[in-house]
C-alpha cells in the first residue's frame, strides 16, 4: 500500500539523485531551487499529502492591465502542458500548479514535472515580460517610450533542470535615459546591460549570424562540430550573402559584432578546412555541448524561431519585389523538420539542396 510516507521516500530519493537544490521542510515537504536563464531561479514546492503529491510554483505578479492577452496566452499554453498547469491565486499572482495521485509519483515523474515546471516558468518568462514592458516603461515616462534589446550568447537546455551557457555573451538594448534605473538590478543578476545607440544595426548583426541555426538544426550537430565541415560552412554562407544583398539593397547596415566586418564573414566560412580552422579559431572557441536554439525547439517538438530569422530575410526580398531563395527553401526544410520530415542533413547534401533552389529560382 503506498504512504504519504514512502512517498516522501521516493520524492526525497529522487531529488537528492537529480542533484537540484532543495531543502526539506516539514515532512513530506520539500522546497526546490530550479535554476533558469531567462530568470535566476525558479522556486517549486512539493507537498506530500495523504492522497497525492502537490506542485506549486510562483510565476510572477498579476498584471496590471491588459489582462485578456496575458490570460489567454496562459489559457493556450496550459493545453501543452505536462502534469502542471497555469492559475491565478485570490490577489491575481501566477502559478504553476499539479497534482499527482500518490500511485503515480515515481523517479522519473518528479524529474518530469520538475522539467515542466522550469520549461514553463523559465521558457514563459520573456514572453510574460514582454506583456509587461510596455506598462513597465509608462510607470518610468509617461511618454510611454518603449527600447528593443537582443542577446549575444548561446545557451543550451541539457534536461533534469540543467542550463548550459556554450558561449561568452551580452545583453544589447537600445540606449535611454528610462534604463538607468534598471542597470543595478540587471548587474547583480549577472546580465550587465550593454546601450546601444543603434541597436536595430547590432539587431540585423545578430540575424545575420543566427542565419546558422537553420542549418545547425537540420544537421543535428553540435555547433562546434557543424561548424568544421566546410560543406555545412557553404550553407550558412550562401544564406548570408543572400541576405547581405537585401539588406545594402534596402540601405541597411548591420553592426560589427565579431574581428570581421559582416561582408568578409560569407568569404571566411568558405575556406577550405584546415585554413579556416587556422584563422578562424575564436569563432570555433565554442563549448562542445553548444546547440542553436532551433534545434533545441525540434528535439522538443517545439514550433521554431525560423520564421523570424530565415524567414524575415524571404520578407525582407518581398518587401523589395525580389526573391531569396537559399532562405526560403531553408525556411521549408526547418517546417518540414518540425512536422517529422529529414533532421540530419549531410553538409553535400544540404549544399547541393540549396544550389538547386538558387537554379530552380526558389
Amino acid at each position: 500500500m503506498t504512504t504519504s510516507e514512502s512517498v516522501a521516500a521516493v520524492v526525497a530519493a529522487a531529488l537528492t539523485q537529480t542533484g537540484v537544490e532543495h531543502h526539506r521542510r516539514d515532512a513530506g515537504q520539500f522546497l526546490v531551487t530550479l535554476p533558469g536563464t531567462r530568470r535566476l531561479q525558479t522556486h517549486c514546492w512539493l507537498v506530500v499529502r495523504e492522497q497525492a503529491l502537490f506542485v506549486q510554483a510562483f510565476v510572477c505578479r498579476r498584471p496590471d492591465e491588459d489582462h485578456e492577452a496575458v490570460y489567454r496566452f496562459l489559457l493556450q499554453r496550459n493545453a501543452r502542458l505536462y502534469g502542471v498547469h497555469y492559475m491565478l491565486d485570490r490577489i491575481g499572482d501566477i502559478h504553476l500548479v499539479g497534482r499527482v495521485p500518490l500511485e503515480g509519483v515515481t523517479p522519473d515523474e518528479v524529474d518530469r514535472l520538475l522539467g515542466q515546471v522550469l520549461e514553463a516558468a523559465d521558457g514563459d518568462f520573456n514572453t510574460l515580460l514582454d506583456a509587461y514592458a510596455d506598462l513597465w516603461l509608462a510607470n518610468v515616462e509617461s511618454s510611454r517610450t518603449k527600447t528593443l534589446s537582443t542577446d549575444v550568447l548561446n545557451v543550451v537546455n541539457r534536461g533534469r533542470g540543467a542550463f548550459h551557457q556554450g558561449s561568452e555573451g551580452t545583453l544589447e538594448v537600445e540606449r535611454h535615459s528610462a534604463l538607468a534605473a534598471f542597470e543595478p538590478p540587471f548587474a547583480a543578476a549577472g546580465l550587465p546591460l550593454a546601450q546601444q545607440s543603434d541597436l536595430r544595426a547590432v539587431q540585423w548583426a545578430k540575424l545575420l549570424l543566427n542565419l546558422n541555426n537553420s542549418v545547425n538544426a537540420l544537421s543535428g550537430l553540435p555547433l562546434k562540430e557543424q561548424l568544421s565541415m566546410r560543406d555545412f560552412r557553404r550553407c550558412v554562407s550562401l544564406a548570408q550573402e543572400e541576405a547581405l544583398r537585401l539588406l545594402e539593397h534596402a540601405g541597411i547596415r548591420p553592426a560589427r559584432l565579431t574581428p570581421l566586418p559582416p561582408r568578409w564573414i560569407p568569404k571566411l566560412l568558405c575556406l577550405p578546412d584546415w585554413l579556416f580552422s587556422r584563422l578562424a579559431n575564436r569563432m570555433l572557441a565554442i563549448d562542445p555541448l553548444a546547440r542553436s536554439s532551433m534545434w533545441e525547439d525540434l528535439e522538443a517538438g517545439r514550433r521554431t524561431e525560423v520564421d523570424w530569422l530565415n524567414g524575415e530575410i524571404v520578407r525582407l526580398a518581398r518587401a523589395q519585389g525580389r526573391r531569396a531563395p537559399i532562405n526560403a527553401r531553408l525556411l521549408a526544410l526547418v517546417r518540414a523538420a518540425e512536422t517529422g520530415g529529414e533532421r540530419h542533413w549531410r553538409g553535400a547534401a544540404l549544399l547541393a539542396e540549396l544550389r538547386e533552389a538558387v537554379a530552380g529560382g526558389g
